[in-house]
């Protein structure tokens, strides 16, 4: 009796077997198409558009043999798992998305997703709920992606269609240091989480300490970082849309902007490439607080940059060098026996609208480059 039962054990795992593999085996669904082994140079970023609320097929026929991608192609996507848009094909049955990671050399499959589609006359859209990695600094893979998409028509898919290169860009951080310090590198010195939960930097003696956030930002964002230095009246600064490597003069960013300030009360915006800088715009505010917690803010409203700090506007330069790379934060030090820069906290987010006031409330108007008290 129990030699009987282990036979029947086993004559139920092959039938099982079978019902699990056989349609696979038999080829009802292929799995399709793959891209021509190749190693597709990793996109910038930068140089991509964000990716259109509503895509529009342009120049596609529906009939093409291959249905044709219409986003993203070419395009910045600041979400994970990015919704496909494509034109159908006439009888077709279901499509087959591969997606591929072209950080990775060789590139490398990232997946490959099936499904019917919604679908209109015009055009289909799938969406994945495979997640991608995001653009980040000095990673090898992951970030730079190139898709392709075919159809299948009475049975047999068609072919791949023409690829299409687009990024995944981070939507932004808000970072406290509370728990950790994730997703922030240093670039120059020694940077560590404070147990009270601050981002906190000795510097180096005659040289720039600095940390980069490690996601990649486009322009129109609001990045904020409140900072404190209790003794040093060297400069405290911010960086945006700038590329740290190679170091530069005194080790600081290669390229981007600078925006900071001293704890004498004045302030200043320049821009660095090669160890050149530029100075922007620069002034006194009564508003910086001495030697106490200030907040940094600016504004990337292309081609413009706003500036504010403790909520105080500063003004607008037009400047647009740079328009995309990397935030952090930073400091020149004196003198290694006095005081750490300390963060409490750094923000960034995509905003078409400006975070605080941009206007004089006694003039009534924007204020452009506030210079010895004088405003345009």
């Amino acid at each position: 009796m129990l030699r009987t039962n282990k036979w029947l054990t086993v004559l139920v795992a092959l039938v099982f077997l079978s019902f699990t593999f056989s349609s696979a085996l038999a080829g009802s669904q292929p799995p399709g198409n793959m891209p021509l082994p190749s190693d597709f140079k990793p996109a910038d970023p930068g140089e991509f558009t964000p990716l259109p609320a509503e895509p529009v097929p342009a120049g596609f026929s529906v009939d093409a043999v291959n249905p044709a991608p219409v986003a993203p192609l070419n395009n910045n996507v600041y979400t994970t798992t990015p919704r496909f848009t494509f034109t159908p094909k006439t009888g077709a049955s279901q499509y087959h998305i591969v997606v591929m990671d072209t950080m990775a050399e060789p590139d490398a499959l990232v997946y490959n997703f099936y499904g019917t589609g919604t679908c209109n006359d015009l055009i289909c859209t799938m969406q994945p709920t495979n997640p991608l990695k995001t653009y980040r600094f000095e990673s090898l893979k992951g970030g730079t992606y190139y898709w392709a998409v075919e159809a299948m028509v009475s049975g047999a898919w068609k072919g791949l269609s023409f690829g299409a290169h687009f990024a995944v860009l981070s939507s932004g951080f808000t970072s406290t240091f509370d728990v950790d310090t994730k997703k922030w590198q240093s670039i120059n010195g020694t940077w560590s989480r404070t147990t009270t939960g601050l981002y906190k930097t000795l510097g180096l003696t005659g040289q720039i300490a600095s940390a980069v956030q490690r996601n990649f930002y486009t322009n129109d964002y609001v990045y904020e970082v409140t900072m404190r230095r209790k003794v040093e009246d060297s400069f405290n600064r911010i960086f945006f849309m700038g590329e740290p490597y190679p170091l530069s003069t005194s080790n600081t960013w290669s390229r981007g902007y600078i925006f900071g300030y001293y704890n004498n009360g004045t302030w200043g915006l320049w821009r660095h490439e090669a160890g050149t800088y530029t100075e922007l715009a620069s002034a006194s505010s009564p508003f910086i607080r001495p030697y106490g917690w200030n907040t940094l803010t600016v504004w990337t409203d292309y081609p413009y940059i706003h500036m504010w700090i403790n909520g105080a506007y500063l003004g607008n330069i037009l400047d647009a060098t740079y328009m995309s790379g990397y935030v952090g934060v930073g400091m020149f030090e004196d003198d290694a026996a006095l005081s750490p820069l300390v963060v409490d906290s750094a923000t960034l987010s995509y905003s078409a609208i400006a975070p605080y006031a941009t206007s004089d409330v006694v003039l009534g108007e924007p204020l452009h480059i506030p210079l010895d008290g004088v405003t345009e």
